[in-house]
């Protein structure tokens, strides 16, 4: 027996007291480290034939996850997250999504980290589907919001650009030296718009560089 879990009874009644209040068996351990040992030694003792079958059905029924993987609870919290967010949409509708915080704070949170993941480009395309095919909304994506930039930082920025073109003039091409002595602020802030438009933005293909940025380089014969 895990110790601290006391009996097998007690670590019973008190994971279906968890599962009376969230539906589900899937403990994590730092939300309930005793009763996810105790999760773990059930696992434990059916791999090894010392868990009686009166217990095992005792657990069956209330849905046990006996697989026990991080990945197989990943998808079984998704799956149930999901299930939930559809039913609150059925009942109380989609237009209700920004009162979700007061019906149950635990579903708004878990809602808005899929609008994050979605928005960093890292949420799988058969869960973005499934929460389309409800209806979610995910909000605007750093994509599709114009970058904010300080009149302080587009003042420098065309300064530099103003110094690319002197060197365009005085060498007749825009490709400067990465060691460039005469100019060593110039030289950095090349690099820097050639590291912005081969860094991926965070959120999918699209580059960290801003449009009006790259074509403006292009126009005067930048190399990327």
């Amino acid at each position: 027996m895990v110790r601290g879990a006391g009996t097998w009874l007690d670590g019973f009644a008190k994971l279906r007291e968890f599962h009376a209040e969230h539906g589900h068996c899937v403990v994590e351990k730092q939300k309930d480290r005793t009763l996810y040992k105790w999760i773990i030694q059930q696992r434990k003792e059916r791999r090894q034939d010392r868990l009686s079958a009166e217990r095992i059905e005792k657990l069956d029924n209330l849905g046990f996850e006996w697989a026990g993987t991080r990945e197989a609870n990943q998808e079984v919290l998704w799956d149930l997250n999901f299930n939930r967010l559809s039913r609150y949409c059925e009942e109380h509708g989609l237009g209700k999504l920004k009162e979700l915080s007061e019906y149950d704070k635990v579903l708004a949170t878990w809602a808005s980290n899929q609008r994050k993941i979605n928005n960093r480009g890292m949420l799988r395309e058969d869960r973005k589907q499934r929460l389309v095919s409800i209806g979610f909304d995910f909000g605007k994506t750093r994509k599709n919001r114009p970058q904010k930039i300080s009149s302080s930082q587009q003042e420098r920025w065309e300064r530099m650009y103003q110094r690319l073109l002197g060197f365009k003039k005085e060498y007749g091409h825009v490709d400067v030296p990465y060691y460039y002595e005469k100019d060593k602020a110039l030289a950095l802030w090349v690099t820097t718009q050639r590291r912005e438009y081969k860094s991926k933005s965070w959120y999918g293909d699209d580059r960290s560089i801003r449009d009006d940025r790259k074509s403006r380089l292009e126009d005067v014969g930048f190399v990327w």
